[in-house]
């Protein structure tokens, strides 16, 4: 039974040693494949390699994040970024890894503030056009009403353009004819001296 184990242990711990120097193989063939610049091919080999080594997961989002990067997705390249947390084991990736997750963060973060000042400035725009449209309404409103009608003397009942006599209150006739007045006292009095 001691042998049995003794071999058993043996046999995992070789399985596990080759285990690692695949994946200690594959992110040094990896980050060879991203140094060049072919990130496209570096993802293939790590989509392998992280179904036995789970530390390459980072590595295949950062492949990830760099295609959406060159495809000018910035959203889901600086969200696929974000989580990334490599340490791997060749200095010179770790930082060319480092700096091109900076500058997806970077480019995404100054294309979100550039649709947010294009997005201010086009909610400015239209505050003043409103301004512009209640100005000119007003300058309208103040123009149409002082040409409005209203009657200086009492007209005699043939001049009577409103037909006052034809409404029983100066509500009705006010109802009817608000435009044509310059406030409800102006139409009682024209309906008073008319009717």
């Amino acid at each position: 039974m001691k042998r049995f184990l003794y071999w058993t242990s043996m046999v995992i711990l070789w399985v596990g040693c080759l285990w690692g120097a695949y994946g200690i193989r594959e992110t040094y063939r990896g980050t060879d494949l991203i140094l060049a610049g072919r990130t496209a091919e570096a993802r293939e080999v790590f989509l392998r390699a992280s179904r036995y080594c789970h530390y390459l997961e980072d590595l295949v989002d950062y492949c990830d994040a760099c295609g959406y990067y060159d495809d000018g997705d910035l959203s889901s390249a600086a969200t696929k970024a974000y989580s990334i947390r490599y340490t791997g084991f060749d200095p010179e990736a770790k930082q060319s890894i480092q700096t091109r997750i900076q500058e997806i963060r970077k480019a995404e973060q100054d294309a979100r503030e550039a649709q947010e000042a294009k997005e201010r400035a086009h909610a400015w725009a239209k505050q003043q056009f409103e301004k512009a449209k209640n100005v000119d309404w007003n300058r309208q409103k103040s123009q149409s009403s002082s040409s409005t009608f209203r009657p200086t003397s009492r007209p005699s009942a043939s001049s009577d353009p409103y037909n006052a006599r034809d409404y029983s209150g100066a509500d009705e006739f006010y109802d009817d004819h608000y435009d044509d007045f310059f406030d409800y006292e102006d139409a009682e009095d024209y309906w008073y001296g008319n009717h």
